[in-house]
């Protein structure tokens, strides 16, 4: 009797047991599958001087960070030294010059899309090979300028003319109100007032020498070496 009394404990022990297992790997599961998929962040890294930012629905402007994580409708300015760049996830940058404002309008991952308001100075994105369904384009009041992978400068002139200027690939801008479309391909600028001032041609010398298109393609090789070559498309 005494044997099947301590066979029943040691059966309803492991039983027990067993039952305490189950349950806690039930819950793991149930904590694991509950976790959030990490959204990929648009990264802010600062070259030099200060880049401040104003996130969305505030008035606040605050210093940025190096790698400080950057949400749709931030608007981001360079001070008067100040330069910087945009990471996004797939290795794509936009690059701000000095006094240069934007907003990051759009931003979605997969499928890559991004549309940076370009409101002051210039830019420089250097974009991978897109896919179809992807984009990215910078865009001022009076022009859009989209591309499908290519190193580009966007800004602006004195008289508020947009200028386009491109190392490589090619840059289709749109003006809004016309509805016309110019086609920018590699070595040669635009300029364009989306009214009566109109001009194409193929870059100088001298502007291959300014110091914002020098630091541009120094960065870009720098990008190059960090995710590798072929994942840009140059030509």
């Amino acid at each position: 009797m005494r044997k099947e009394i301590v066979f029943i404990g040691i059966t309803l022990l492991l039983l027990i047991i067993l039952i305490k297992l189950l349950s806690s790997d039930k819950n793991s599961q149930i904590v694991k599958s509950s976790t959030p998929t990490p959204t990929p962040l648009v990264i802010l890294e600062v070259f030099s001087d200060t880049i401040f930012v104003k996130l969305p629905e505030t008035d606040v402007e605050i210093e940025a960070k190096t790698l400080a994580e950057i949400p749709i409708g931030t608007h981001i300015k360079a001070s008067d030294n100040g330069r910087g760049q945009l990471l996004y996830p797939n290795g794509s940058v936009t690059r701000l010059d000095f006094n240069a404002e934007i907003t990051l309008g759009e931003f979605n991952n997969s499928p890559f899309r991004v549309n940076i308001i370009l409101e002051k100075g210039r830019v420089w994105s250097r974009i991978v090979k897109l896919l179809g369904g992807e984009f990215y384009q910078t865009e001022t009041s009076t022009l859009i300028a989209s591309i499908r992978g290519t190193s580009y400068n966007h800004g602006f002139l004195a008289d508020g003319s947009a200028r386009g200027i491109v190392t490589k690939g090619k840059v289709f801008m749109q003006c809004k109100t016309l509805g016309s479309e110019l086609v920018v391909e590699k070595g040669n600028l635009a300029i364009t007032d989306c009214d009566k001032r109109t001009e194409s041609r193929e870059i100088s010398k001298q502007e291959f020498e300014d110091p914002w298109i020098v630091f541009n393609i120094q960065q870009d090789e720098k990008l190059d070496s960090r995710f590798g070559k072929d994942r840009y498309s140059d030509e």
